[in-house]
């Protein structure tokens, strides 16, 4: 066999076979898509065609029963159904199989396929006998009874009035439509212009035609075998014989696709015996080369002629691109060795040759990084047909969609990348996705959805796979894990979901309740993350009950060649992924950021706790532990870690080698590089680094509440104003305090039994004089001082005689007590304070200050659920919200907050942010994911001013306000209840206030 016929063969072929199964899905939910049907029967038309030429038997055969089926669907316009394209697909299959056997060994594998032959030949007459009853969808014969056969129809041409053209009479349009003039012109001149003529000229000749390429030339040699093997060329397409082997009508009943109402066709004599006639060969109107449908519609001009062979892109083997870009990489490292020697020349002529080497390098190496990259879609081709073939055995309802298929990978990840994605979906598909009827029951659409989506992400490709399924019960891995060894019952215990969710990632955990064909062995998922951190990549997973879990998958564009930051420890060099790195910091041992949990330190980094990896006790370099130097804070998975160096050169490009063969199990390290200078230099593996830190989970568990202790300490922190009175010391929040005045005690002024203050703009408010309300009047001194307390509809002034400071502190209730005006007793400064009650002083003072605006107490209250840890936060909103005329529910921390709503249902839930137990972010993240709660607003209070731009904080929220803005809450809270109206009213409870938990007032 010819070496390079076969290649071109090949090479053709498999670009025609490439987009072959993507049609067939597409024909499937198309039935009707005549245009689809073209497509599909040219490309398998195109395959038989020319290895008739070479003398493919084998594929010859299986291509010839595909094309005879696919022939009589088109010529009697049947609308398929989903089990004769589930035979066309084994069709592909088979003659995908042939051709990569072909690829590797040059030979036809010795596969069986008459079964499938036989199955084929099946299908093309239960077409033709189910053809007429269409109406207008296919309407299959009923199967046969067990071992009884059914007379098969004769076989109907399309067109009886079809004759055949002799050889010599054939001109040259009938038997090359679709070549253009320029073929012919050349066929002319050389004397090929009849079959014969062609076949006697041979490939190696007509592969020497300008106008030709070599898989022109091979379907021009395949197009005339055809034609001389029939003996001429119908001139109508007539369905073609079957071969000698008679097919069994239990086989075509195997096909029939299951109908309401099947139609029993009426007795049908019996055939003639079949006989073996040779292959002929149909002349359409669509030209040979196997082309896809968008081709059809913008490929051809309005003769039906393709375009000349162009010149626009060549083929060029894989192994020759792999070696220009071997020799890019080695150019690189001369560029950043000759950057060097420039640079400590000094030289300005040489200075500016060494930039322009540096551009053309850079631009090279840019314009070779884009031949290796391919659209993620060569690897998600394959997934609908997964997820047909597995919904169909098991017995649901599952769709894909893909979202950035055109997003572009360097082939190497992509094809390390195939069998995880697999396998993630073979998982969503057995596990995640629920049958229909239980996806009905739960109030889901019966037809489950997966989503693929690829995105770039600052030099990284992110991959989610989604699906809407039941979700992973972070419970039932937890006991898993524990039974299996893992972990342990205290370990389990003091684990969150998301951490928990991460094991799934052990060899051999599964939760599946069965094993089935697809997965439940719990062999797969710890082999997923293996292959993707292998490629520099990692993994994360998040789950929701009843809602459906997400795979987050994170890899680099490329591993050829990448920037990476130096970083010196003990005299030794290391490169560092700049994909890895989040950002870089000083710490200096001195610093208050450093915090020692067990042995382990961490480093405080904007409120959370950063556990740091000391580089040089980690690879042995030195056992002396130092918290001094800088950190490098990377991402590692799910997680985030600071490696703690001595020094941080800065970035260069450097070419990833790989490691000798004694150093491939050493998970610290990803390869090494050559730096400019021709040093040798390891680069670090972040995942390897991360896995090497021994963090417990206590460890761990200990940190979050060390964290959240911290950031409570911090959200407490307050602004407060110092005032003193005779012998007594009081304090009160400054967010409380619309403004600071300082005026003579002429301008209070009398206004019947009360004292006022002209204000700004003529504004006349009420005085309130603090000596007066506790009992300890005095006289006024010259100048005194007003508090201007606010809500934004009123005003008012409380006179206070001395004031002592303003400062920030943790306001810490010690000692409650029951007096008037008064929260409790705090130590401020080291010195007792009493905390006023400003919303005490101001209804008591003034009764009518509180009056809401939506109405008396005549209306309906809504029902209001508010979560707050703190009692003098708790105190400071009751007030308002009682203002507001809700009936409150009290809860002291999240886990009380759960317990109230899964026995009552409030009209709004207000919770604080940072609570023990369960904070605000959990107890919003149950609501959502609960059924019966999802649609209830949800309001976050926090003492410092949220994040506009954090989404991770308000996600879960209708609105995050700060504690002390009354106004704000006032009117946040009436437009929360507005617009959730619409929504339905909850069950009837009980009039009387409800309150859960001890409150202090």
């Amino acid at each position: 066999m010819d070496e390079e016929l076969l290649s071109e063969f090949l090479t053709e072929s498999n670009e025609n076979m490439a987009s072959i199964e993507e049609q067939l899905m597409e024909l499937e939910a198309n039935p009707g898509d005549e245009e689809l049907v073209n497509a599909i029967f040219r490309i398998i038309h195109t395959v038989k065609g020319s290895c008739g030429f070479i003398g493919l038997t084998r594929l010859e055969k299986v291509a010839h029963a595909g094309e005879n089926l696919l022939g009589k669907v088109r010529a009697l316009k049947f609308q398929v159904n989903d089990d004769i394209v589930s035979l066309l697909l084994s069709c592909a299959d088979a003659i995908n199989a042939i051709l990569d056997g072909l690829q590797s060994d040059g030979v036809e594998p010795d596969i069986d396929h008459s079964a499938l032959i036989r199955r084929l030949q099946a299908a093309e007459r239960l077409v033709e006998v189910m053809a007429g009853s269409q109406q207008p969808a296919a309407k299959p014969v009923a199967a046969p009874a067990a071992g009884k056969k059914v007379a098969p129809q004769p076989v109907v041409a399309a067109n009886q009035d079809s004759g055949m053209v002799a050889e010599g009479d054939i001109t040259p349009e009938m038997w090359l439509e679709g070549f253009d003039d320029a073929v012919y012109s050349q066929l002319r001149d050389k004397g090929w212009l009849t079959p014969s003529q062609a076949v006697a000229a041979g490939f190696a000749a007509l592969r020497e035609l300008d106008a030709l390429t070599p898989a022109d030339a091979l379907k021009i040699l395949g197009a005339a075998k055809a034609v001389i093997a029939a003996g001429g060329i119908r001139t109508k397409a007539v369905a073609a014989e079957p071969e000698a082997v008679e097919p069994d009508m239990e086989e075509v009943a195997s096909v029939a696709a299951p109908a309401a109402a099947p139609v029993a066709p009426e007795p049908l004599s019996a055939p003639p015996p079949a006989l073996r006639t040779p292959p002929e060969v149909k002349v359409e109107k669509e030209p040979l080369p196997a082309v896809s449908a968008k081709e059809v519609e913008k490929g051809e001009d309005a003769a039906g002629r393709k375009p000349a062979a162009g010149a626009g892109s060549i083929r060029v083997d894989v192994e020759l691109l792999d070696s220009l870009m071997n020799q890019v990489g080695e150019l690189v490292l001369t560029r950043n060795r000759l950057v060097q020697m420039v640079a400590a020349s000094g030289s300005m002529e040489f200075m500016r040759v060494g930039r322009e080497v540096d551009q053309v390098t850079e631009r090279l190496q840019a314009q070779l990084l884009r031949t290796r990259m391919q659209p993620i879609k060569t690897i998600w081709g394959n997934m609908p047909r997964v997820v047909r073939d597995i919904s169909k055995q098991l017995q649901k309802q599952i769709v894909v969609e893909m979202e950035g298929e055109e997003t572009e990978l360097d082939r190497t990840i992509l094809n390390a990348l195939k069998d995880p994605l697999t396998h993630i979906i073979r998982n969503s598909c057995d596990h995640g996705i629920e049958p229909s009827a239980v996806r009905i029951a739960a109030g889901k659409p019966a037809v489950g959805t997966i989503r693929l989506n690829a995105a770039q992400e600052s030099g990284y490709i992110v991959i989610l796979i989604e699906d809407d399924g039941a979700g992973i019960p972070a419970d039932k891995v937890k006991a898993k894990a524990v039974a299996m060894g893992v972990i342990t019952e205290d370990e389990a215990a003091a684990m969150n979901d998301k951490v928990a969710l991460q094991l799934i990632f052990n060899a051999g955990l599964s939760t599946a309740e069965t094993v089935s064909n697809f997965s439940g062995r719990g062999v797969g998922m710890d082999v997923v993350r293996t292959e993707i951190e292998k490629v520099g990549g990692s993994v994360d997973i998040s789950s929701t009950i009843g809602s459906g879990t997400t795979l987050r998958i994170r890899i680099p564009l490329t591993l050829a060649i990448i920037s990476a930051m130096i970083i010196g420890c003990r005299e030794r060099r290391f490169a560092v992924p700049q994909i890895s790195i989040r950002e870089l910091l000083s710490a200096p041992a001195t610093s208050e950021e450093w915090r020692m949990i067990g042995d382990q330190p961490f480093f405080r980094l904007r409120g959370r706790l950063l556990p740091v990896l000391d580089l040089a006790s980690t690879l042995q370099l030195d056992q002396q532990r130092r918290n001094a130097g800088s950190i490098v804070v990377i991402d590692a998975g799910e997680r985030s870690l600071g490696l703690l160096v001595d020094t941080i050169f800065g970035s260069e490009e450097i070419v990833v080698k790989p490691l000798g063969i004694h150093f491939r199990n050493l998970s610290q390290y990803g390869g090494c590089s050559i730096l400019g200078d021709g040093a040798v230099i390891p680069i670090l593996d972040c995942n390897g680094l991360a896995q090497m830190m021994k963090i417990s989970d206590e460890m761990e568990a200990s940190a979050r509440i060390r964290q959240e202790e911290e950031i409570r300490q911090e959200n407490d922190l307050q602004h407060v104003l110092l005032f003193t009175h005779a012998d007594g010391r009081y304090a009160i929040p400054m967010a409380l305090i619309e403004r600071l005045e300082h005026f003579p005690r002429e301008r209070i002024e009398r206004s019947g039994s009360s004292e006022v203050l002209q204000y700004r703009h003529g504004e006349v408010i009420r005085v309130l004089r603090w000596g007066d309300l506790i009992g300890q009047p005095d006289e006024l001194s010259e100048e005194v001082y007003g508090l201007i307390l606010s809500d934004g509809d009123h005003r008012m002034c409380l006179q206070v005689n001395e004031i002592e400071d303003i400062i920030e502190v943790p306001l810490e209730i010690k000692k409650p007590v029951q007096d008037e005006f008064f929260l409790g007793t705090a130590v401020i400064q080291n010195q007792v304070a009493e905390v006023v009650d400003v919303f005490d002083v101001i209804k008591r003072a003034v009764p009518d200050w509180f009056k809401s605006k939506a109405g008396g107490a005549s209306q309906q209250r809504s029902r209001i659920l508010f979560a707050e840890d703190t009692p003098f936060f708790r105190n400071l909103v009751l007030p308002v919200l009682e203002s507001m005329h809700f009936e409150v529910w009290i809860a002291c921390d999240g886990e009380q907050a759960k317990k109230i709503l899964e026995e009552r249902v409030p009209d709004i839930v207000l919770t604080d942010l940072e609570m023990p137990k369960m904070n605000g972010y959990e107890l919003a993240g149950w609501i959502r994911s609960n059924k019966q709660l999802q649609h209830l607003p949800v309001v976050a209070l926090t003492a410092t001013p949220p994040d506009e731009n954090d989404e991770e904080q308000r996600r879960n929220f209708d609105e995050v306000l700060v504690k002390f803005d009354r106004h704000s809450l006032v009117e946040h809270l009436r437009d929360v209840l507005a617009s959730h109206a619409h929504r339905g009213q909850p069950p009837a409870v009980e009039d009387a206030q409800i309150i859960s938990g001890e409150v202090t007032r």
